[in-house]
C-alpha cells in the first residue's frame, strides 16, 4: 500500500479525453507527441484507463490477472512534487480493483527519474529488451518492471 494519500484531482476517465491526453502528452514529451487521433484509439481499447490530473497522466490497460502502466507524464512545472506517485498509487489501486494479480510497465534505462518513482514504489526489475528506443541513433535498452498486488 502506498504511503501517499489519495489525490483529489485525478480522475478516471476514458476516450472523451484524448483531447486532454494529446495537450499533456505533448507537454510532457515534446520530441515525440502523440496526437489526438493516437490518443482516442488508445483510449478505446477495452480495458484501458486515463487517470488524469491537470498537469500529468497515467494510461492504465488490465488485461486478465494482470495490468500494464502504458505511459505516464507530469508536466515539467509539475515535477518533483509527488504528482506522479499519486498516479502510480492510483494505478496500483486501481489493478487491484480489477483483482490484478501484478503490474508490469517498461522504462528506458537513461530515465533515472523514472526508475527511482517505480523502485519507490514496489516495482522490481524483471528483464531488459536491448536497444528497445532508438533515440538520435542510439539505442537504449528498455527495463521491464513488475510489482505483484
Amino acid at each position: 500500500m502506498s504511503h501517499y494519500p489519495k489525490h483529489p484531482d485525478i480522475t478516471c476517465t476514458g476516450p472523451e479525453a484524448a483531447a486532454s491526453l494529446s495537450r499533456l502528452h505533448a507537454l510532457c514529451f515534446p520530441k515525440a507527441p502523440w496526437t489526438m487521433d493516437s490518443c482516442k484509439e488508445t483510449l478505446e481499447i477495452p480495458g484501458t484507463f486515463l487517470l488524469l490530473h491537470p498537469e500529468g497522466f497515467l494510461l492504465l490497460r488490465m488485461s486478465g490477472p494482470e495490468g500494464e502502466i502504458l505511459s505516464i507524464g507530469v508536466a515539467p512545472t509539475a515535477r518533483g512534487h509527488g504528482l506522479g506517485h499519486h498516479l502510480v498509487a492510483t494505478a496500483l489501486e486501481k489493478a487491484r480493483e480489477h483483482n490484478a494479480r501484478t503490474l508490469l510497465l517498461e522504462v528506458s534505462e537513461k530515465n533515472p527519474e523514472a526508475l527511482a518513482l517505480y523502485k519507490k514504489n514496489g516495482f522490481l526489475e524483471i528483464s531488459r529488451r536491448p536497444k528497445y528506443y532508438t533515440r538520435q541513433g542510439n539505442g537504449e535498452d528498455a527495463i521491464v518492471m513488475q510489482k505483484n498486488l
